[in-house]
């Protein structure tokens, strides 16, 4: 690897499957990616982990397929935390300089985010990240970035990311059981964040819903901050569900329904035909009309955005504050006619971003893209790069290096922590 560059590597683990994505980063914190690799797995659903060794055989796959793909065996990365499992906790801490008034390097403001990181937490929490929300120079000029500015002291007002213990040791788990060990854990809305639209004075806030299959996410960003999140048990999944129990049909079935006609509202249902369907109670086939399944596939869709309506409201926020909704994820992404819903919801349309194209990825790889985007704007900081190899050992030497990382001794779970959040510097 090029000596001049830095590592990543970002394990996006999803309901559906597991995507990673390894890039180099130049000087100018501008990623490059170099593999990738996608496996479809069923290992998580909703908020657990059900299957744990589809899980870690899962992981292992892809990382094999990129080895075999581009020669590169990756030892560590960063993964995703979904936002049901994190709290953020308001902080705010300063630092005077020793040496008097001076230009602010990025070192002064990693220790600065590892001060203002430093709270208090139950036994049940780990610290995930900390996300600063504005500087304050010399005690009254406020900036969103200090960095080459003179000053004799730095504050920051910032909200400390806490994770829920138990899911973190549990990914942790599962991640070291395919061989690899845990950079950090980064939360869905960070990940997001640099990927929502620029606010503006008449569109300051963005409720981006994030659906997959059996969990939706939603982040609610006002002026280019994660505001609110929040998450919802329901995903695409259950719009196949209700297909399946609506109609008694095989979940196989319904899936190809929702796949073949991919409608959110009855008014795009322009050629009402015939859909021959096979009943599970009878055995036997039946008609309907397409305008029948696209009713139920409304409907469900509707109750997910509703749902995060009233949860924001439960928050004390105002839905008539959302000025655009921007929709990600593989659960509903496809479908046409969101828009109407946008509108009935939140009285807002919906604001369409091509990720593949802001990306330059396959949408299965959005959240992962936006986790390398993320990563390389902290390695400046001293985040701590991932481990990546090139391939040209024995293979008898790589087998055994695979043993040990699979079955090895491993630390408890409070010094593992320790030793990936000691600091946000290397």
């Amino acid at each position: 690897m090029n000596n001049l560059s830095k590592n990543i590597a970002v394990l996006d683990i999803g309901t559906t499957g597991v995507r990673i994505l390894a890039a180099k980063v130049n000087e100018g914190s501008l990623p490059h990616i170099i593999a990738k690799a996608a496996i479809p797995c069923r290992g998580i659903k909703k908020y657990s982990i059900t299957d744990k060794e589809a899980l870690s055989t899962a992981i292992s796959r892809a990382v094999q397929r990129i080895q075999e793909q581009t020669g590169i065996l990756i030892r560590s990365v960063y993964t995703g935390i979904p936002s049901h499992f994190i709290k953020f906790m308001h902080n705010r801490d300063a630092v005077r300089f020793s040496d008097g008034e001076r230009e602010i390097a990025y070192h002064d403001v990693a220790v600065l985010l590892d001060k203002v990181a430093s709270i208090e937490m139950y036994e049940d929490e780990v610290l995930v990240d900390v996300s600063p929300l504005k500087y304050l120079i010399d005690g009254d000029t406020t900036v969103a970035d200090p960095i080459g500015l003179s000053a004799s002291s730095m504050g920051v007002e910032a909200d400390v990311i806490i994770g829920h213990a138990e899911y973190v040791s549990e990914i942790r788990d599962a991640i070291e059981d395919a061989g690899l060990s845990v950079d950090g854990f980064v939360p869905v809305s960070m990940a997001m964040q640099g990927l929502m639209p620029e606010y503006t004075e008449d569109a300051k806030s963005t409720l981006l819903v994030d659906v997959g299959g059996s969990v939706t996410d939603y982040t609610l960003y006002y002026k280019g901050k994660a505001f609110a999140t929040g998450s919802i048990p329901v995903g695409g999944d259950n719009i196949s569900s209700d297909i399946s129990q609506v109609f008694k049909i095989s979940l196989k079935e319904a899936e190809s329904i929702k796949r073949d006609y991919p409608l959110a509202s009855t008014s795009l249902v322009t050629n009402n035909i015939d859909l021959a369907i096979q009943s599970r109670e009878t055995g036997e086939q039946e008609v309907i009309k397409v305008e029948e399944p696209v009713k139920v596939m409304q409907a469900r869709i509707e109750e997910i955005f509703s749902m995060i309506a009233r949860s924001l409201e439960k928050n004390n926020i105002n839905t008539s504050s959302v000025d655009r909704v921007v929709l990600a994820g593989d659960g509903i992404v496809s479908f046409k006619g969101i828009d109407e819903i946008c509108k009935k919801i939140f009285g807002v349309a919906l604001f369409e971003i091509d990720f593949s194209r802001l990306t330059g990825m396959k949408s299965v790889y959005t959240y992962a893209s936006g986790m390398v985007m993320y990563i390389s704007s902290l390695l400046p900081l001293g985040r701590k790069q991932s481990e990546l190899a090139r391939e040209y050992r024995k293979d008898e030497v790589l087998a055994e290096d695979k043993k040990q990382g699979i079955s090895g001794i491993k630390n408890k779970f409070v010094g593992k922590m320790k030793d990936m959040l000691t600091g946000f510097r290397e």
